[in-house]
């Protein structure tokens, strides 16, 4: 159940503990928003799943509710940046995405509305252009530049809220974590 698309009848029914007909019955009766695809099949849209385990006092586990996790995106080829992010998620449970071009980092931006960007000014072609696109299209996001010293002045007017020298990787763990693992 880690995707973010609408649950089937048979899925909410595992997830709630009762049956697909009893399910279906919640739908029909309005107590549980859904809809009803061409196919004639109920489907019932994420958020609405959380409302209603809200509504009647039912636990909403975090892999259930994935707004209410972490989410990084890293745009780096990296090997030392890319196996400490790979550790981070797994220690963490934080959702992470790995891309390796400036348009796979952009497309997975809008698709997964990260809280942290990484962002390897030697792997990107425009880390500068990427870092402005970046600041401006998704609410909240905090990026973090990392590049050769040489590279820091890109963080001026590109909308980076830090930036670390290549190879810094004990530093880019500790900002990674304190970014990342702060409570709301």
């Amino acid at each position: 159940m880690t995707n973010s698309g609408p649950f089937t009848t048979g899925q909410a029914a595992e997830y709630c503990h009762v049956s697909q007909a009893t399910i279906i019955n919640w739908i029909k009766d309005g107590k549980l928003n859904g809809y009803t695809t061409p196919g004639g099949h109920h489907r019932i849209p994420r958020t609405d799943l959380i409302a209603f385990l809200e509504r009647h006092g039912m636990p909403v586990d975090e892999e259930l509710d994935d707004s209410r996790r972490r989410r990084l995106l890293v745009l780096s080829a990296d090997p030392g940046i890319v196996e400490l992010v790979k550790e981070l998620s797994n220690n963490t449970g934080i959702e992470v995405s790995l891309t390796s071009t400036d348009y796979a980092a952009s497309a997975e931006a809008v698709r997964a509305r990260p809280d942290l960007v990484v962002i390897d000014a030697d792997t990107s072609t425009d880390p500068r252009g990427l870092c402005q696109w970046l600041s401006e299209s998704i609410d909240g996001v905090t990026l973090l530049l990392v590049g050769d010293q040489q590279k820091a002045g890109l963080t001026d007017g590109a909308g980076t809220d830090a930036f670390l020298p290549s190879g810094a990787l004990e530093a880019l763990e500790r900002q990674l974590e304190a970014l990342l693992l702060r409570q709301d």
